[in-house]
């Protein structure tokens, strides 16, 4: 596959993008084929088969690559009131820690949260636009408080 896709996003100097499907992570990608936005899920249960954080993400690969993702698209098909308030929630709180994160590693930006795969057949919209509305409307007065 790097013969294949590699020489031709650099033939059309486009940048090499990676999606990490499921719990087979390609890290080992990153640097091998000069890899520019990976889009990703983090399974906490599954650190132990090379699963990683963004906190990890940023301070090894963070200077180079564009990152998405972090959120298991599994919490997308609970729209009860709850969940809603959980997705809203865990939105904030993955916001604060990826701007610490960065800050931390002397960056501004290079990170977007969203769902790491596709949200599941038959998904409510209603919670994908939870974490979006709440992202859009948290996220400026976040970076300002965090980053400055």
């Amino acid at each position: 596959m790097q013969n294949v896709f590699a020489p031709l996003y650099k033939e059309y100097n486009k940048p090499m993008v990676i999606h990490n499907c499921a719990d087979a992570p390609h890290w080992d990608l990153i640097n091998k084929w000069d890899t520019k936005y990976y889009s990703y899920t983090f399974y906490p249960d599954k650190v132990n088969k090379g699963s990683k954080d963004h906190k990890y993400l940023i301070e090894n690969y963070g200077k180079d690559v564009m990152f998405a993702g972090e959120v298991s698209p599994v919490v997308f098909l609970d729209n009860s009131p709850e969940g809603i308030q959980k997705i809203k929630a865990d939105t904030v709180a993955l916001q604060e820690s990826v701007l610490n994160t960065l800050k931390e590693n002397g960056m501004q930006s290079k990170y977007v949260i969203s769902t790491g795969c596709e949200v599941p057949p038959k998904g409510p919209c209603d919670t994908v636009a939870a974490q979006t509305y709440t992202a859009a409307q948290t996220g400026p007065e976040l970076f300002k408080k965090i980053i400055g």
